[in-house]
């Protein structure tokens, strides 16, 4: 998968020790997610594209290892084939077997479609035992109260959960 023209030349090497510790073993197991948390701006987007960057090197770019969808535009994919019989769509990310990861989960609005949403693609990586990286502003206390308990019990148990500290990057430059 290619970065974003922002993300190019994330670097991994830049990216918190415990970060890095984590990915590192993700994606030797390919069974233990990162739950990774903090304010607006901490480093949390640039941590995973440092994170597909890295494995880009050491592996060229394939969405066979890691594929990176914002939980918004996630969502919105959703939306657009939720007439259609079959959704494509839907199956291939179901059946997708690399690492998926979803970037801000929780900021979008909260309803009972897009719960249900989420829960099926949690719960469905859950019982697959596969690595999922979710990265979000909110701990997961307070994702509980967007997404439902049974989704974030399960992102929780399938993940290491880790706060990434330090303010606005983009504001302090």
């Amino acid at each position: 998968m290619k970065s974003p023209e922002k993300y190019a030349d994330a670097k991994f090497a830049k990216v918190a020790k415990p970060v890095r510790d984590a990915a590192n073993r993700m994606l030797k197991s390919r069974e233990k997610g990162i739950y990774l948390f903090g304010e607006v701006g901490c480093g949390k987007t640039y941590a995973v594209w440092a994170m597909v960057n890295s494995a880009n090197e050491k592996m060229g770019h394939s969405d066979h290892l890691l594929r990176v969808w914002n939980a918004v535009e996630l969502i919105d994919r959703l939306r657009d084939t939720i007439d259609r019989p079959f959704d494509e769509f839907l199956a291939e990310l179901m059946a997708y077997e690399g690492i998926l990861v979803i970037d801000d989960i929780g900021a979008g609005k909260s309803t009972e479609w897009v719960n249900e949403q989420f829960y099926r693609i949690i719960n469905t990586r859950y019982e697959r035992k596969l690595a999922t990286v979710y990265t979000s502003n909110l701990p997961p206390q307070e994702l509980e109260d967007a997404l439902g308990a049974r989704a974030v019990s399960r992102i929780v148990e399938s993940c290491e959960v880790i706060e990434m500290a330090g303010g606005d990057r983009r504001i302090q430059g």
